[in-house]
């Protein structure tokens, strides 16, 4: 997936992530989700850098529901999940 921060201190910085319980920062089994430069982010650091979706499966979207990452999705992203164009 790939995600896009819109807080105003990270300049719209864009990344790759996927969400894994193979990092020091997961415990209990509960997901974390780690970008390209290997930092894991929890649910508040999301919010707090206005992450969003730019680009997601559905399996994607529901793995981040289910892990409690309640993140805007950007219509493009919207649209290539539910097969518009």
């Amino acid at each position: 997936m790939k995600l896009k921060a819109f807080s105003p201190l990270l300049n719209g910085y864009e990344t790759k992530a996927a969400l894994t319980t193979d990092h020091a920062a997961s415990s209990y089994g509960r997901p974390v989700l780690v970008i390209d430069n290997g930092d894991a982010l929890g649910p508040a650091d999301c919010k707090l850098a206005d992450y969003r979706i730019i680009e997601a499966s559905a399996d994607e979207l529901a793995a981040l529901d289910a892990a409690g990452y309640w993140m805007k999705i950007e219509a493009a992203a919207f649209l290539k999940t539910k097969g518009g164009r």
